[in-house]
């Protein structure tokens, strides 16, 4: 009488699990695929995931692709990418009729995310870079990618990671995200228009960073960077920072930069903070402010030709005598 040969599924679970063990997220998430019953076996399983270091996400309108990077030096990062097909999707090389190449995607999103038993270093969402007539159609695929991914991420536990860097236009993209982070772990924060070149030039809007002020990740980050963005934030809204009320309550702060486009009404600052007590031809303007810790002060400098105000700690004894300190 004939038998049919056993297959993988028929294996002990405790083999499978072996199994399991000795295969990486790459050959996990494509074994996935091979049919429904492995599929569930391993959504069962909940397989660990400790070599990642990082996610990176790029999203346009025909496709994802998914960077993943590890803990390991020596261990170069896998690129996934998962695009639209005439009658189905494309996993890498692998064809998968009749399949959407977003459903796929946060599959297995999912599967890596919640394999996690270490904290990301880094976790990046991108726009991609196109300038031409495919710009409107990648923003609506990123809004419908970030409305999805909110949905995950509102019902687990804030995610630990400690760099997070996004690439998209607005702060409504920006908020589906940022808030799902665990404030207590993440240390650097990174928002960047994803269009090259001025964002003047291709007629970007100002980013409203109302709300995304008020987030608790904001707060309590310890590095920013903002990059080709035009922000609403008035100046005069950001010179409170000159009498150190944000900075003396954080000992991680080192120096804060603003670059802008253009400031007309520099001499206004005179009017805010009163005579410079450093004036370099005009060209440099500074003042000086108490902090709790008398070992250093808060100075603002103000650069008149480079689009450019610093603040930093100084040393106080490196301050002239001459100095006005102000409270």
């Amino acid at each position: 009488m004939f038998s049919p040969k056993p297959t993988l599924t028929d294996m002990p679970s405790d083999v499978m699990d072996v199994i399991l063990d000795k295969l990486g997220f790459v050959a996990i998430l494509t074994l996935r695929k091979v049919c429904r019953d492995l599929r569930n076996y391993i959504d069962d399983a909940k397989p660990e995931f400790d070599d990642i270091s990082k996610i990176l996400i790029d999203v346009c309108a025909e496709s994802i692709s998914l960077e993943i990077g590890s803990h390991h030096e020596k261990t170069k990062s896998t690129v996934i990418s998962y695009s639209r097909h005439l009658t189905g999707s494309l996993v890498g090389e692998k064809f998968l009729e009749k399949e959407n190449f977003q459903k796929i995607f946060f599959e297995d999103f999912k599967i890596i995310f919640s394999s996690l038993n270490k904290f990301l270093e880094e976790f990046e969402i991108a726009r991609d870079k196109d300038q031409g007539r495919g710009v409107q159609r990648s923003e609506d695929t990123l809004d419908g990618f970030l409305k999805e991914l909110q949905i995950y991420f509102s019902n687990k536990k804030p995610l630990n990671l400690r760099k997070l860097t996004l690439k998209m236009r607005s702060a409504s993209q920006i908020l589906h995200v940022l808030p799902y982070i665990s404030p207590k772990i993440l240390k650097e924060i990174e928002i960047f228009d994803p269009s090259i070149g001025n964002p003047l030039h291709y007629g970007s809007k100002p980013i409203e960073m109302n709300e995304i002020v008020k987030t608790e990740q904001w707060k309590m980050a310890r590095s920013l960077k903002i990059g080709q963005f035009l922000v609403t934030v008035p100046v005069k809204n950001l010179l409170h920072f000159g009498k150190a009320v944000a900075f003396q309550s954080s000992p991680h702060f080192e120096s804060f930069s603003i670059h802008y486009d253009d400031f007309k009404d520099w001499k206004s600052l005179k009017d805010v903070f009163g005579a410079p007590q450093l004036n370099q031809n005009i060209q440099r303007i500074g003042w000086f402010f108490k902090l709790s810790n008398p070992e250093n002060v808060l100075t603002m400098f103000y650069f008149t030709t480079q689009n450019t105000a610093n603040f930093c700690l100084y040393n106080s004894r490196l301050v002239p005598s001459e100095t006005i300190v102000k409270e």
